[in-house]
């Protein structure tokens, strides 16, 4: 088995297989970053609590086995 990254397969013809990459750079205020951060960091922990909570609930309700 021979392994390839991308920027090394050609086709029969000689052309190459995937197109070349190009990376792009964003300038963005860190400010920006940090709000989104806090959001979705805020919004996990939140939703990780009520789904523990009726977890937890639903084993107050049981009986015997588990």
């Amino acid at each position: 088995m021979r392994r390839l990254v991308k920027e090394q397969l050609y086709k029969f013809d000689g052309t190459r297989l995937f197109p070349e990459r190009i990376a792009l750079h964003t300038i963005y205020r860190l400010s920006d970053q940090a709000a989104l951060y806090k959001e979705v960091t805020d919004y996990v922990r939140d939703e990780f609590n009520r789904a523990d909570a009726l977890e937890n609930e639903g084993r107050k309700g049981r009986s015997g086995s588990p």
